[in-house]
């Protein structure tokens, strides 16, 4: 078996490729939702990511660090999609906001009131973020990558990298405090 992050160079392994995607499609998986939050985007995506090894088993020579080419390779991947699925994205926002407005109070409440739990408090509060700050938020925390390893990834300047972390940090702090001081206010 392979180490973490050091490939293997074997031809045409399909147990190697079977292996590749049982260790990291999951983490993948949790990564996409980071970058969108439409999750059949995020499973095709990942799809397609594997497909794409299983068509160019070649390149598996010059990668150096699998858990990272993955990583890029979906990234690269769902922004592809978004970018062909623009239009049917505005469409879907719209009939969202048809549909919000269509509900009543009673509903909106009863949603509420389902939403409770620290769980739900914790994705209430990164959905306020933007898809940059969610991402930032969650390569460092849940991958534990380091800003150079971020600004790569995501295509931008290390500073930037850090000064977006540290915007999502305070905007998520600035969040906590309102919804503190709107609960003891209760």
């Amino acid at each position: 078996m392979y180490q973490k992050n050091q490939i293997p160079i074997s031809g045409n392994d399909a147990d190697f490729l079977e292996a590749i995607y049982k260790r990291h499609a999951k983490q993948l998986y949790f990564y996409g939702l980071s970058c969108c939050s439409d999750i059949d985007i995020v499973e095709d995506a990942i799809h397609d990511v594997f497909i794409d090894l299983c068509q160019h088993q070649e390149r598996f020579e010059k990668i150096r660090n699998l858990k990272y080419y993955l990583m890029a390779s979906l990234r690269y991947t769902i922004h592809q999609r978004l970018e062909k699925e623009v239009l049917s994205t505005e469409l879907k926002k719209e009939e969202e906001l048809e549909d919000f407005f269509e509900r009543d109070a009673q509903d909106i409440y009863i949603e509420q009131e389902e939403k409770a739990g620290h769980m739900q408090i914790a994705e209430d509060l990164l959905s306020r973020l933007t898809p940059h700050q969610r991402e930032v938020i969650y390569l460092r925390f849940s991958e534990g990558l380091s800003f150079n390893k971020i600004a790569e990834l995501m295509t931008i300047h290390r500073q930037s990298a850090q000064n977006l972390f540290q915007q999502s940090i305070n905007k998520l702090r600035k969040e906590i405090s309102r919804i503190s001081i709107k609960n003891s206010v209760k």
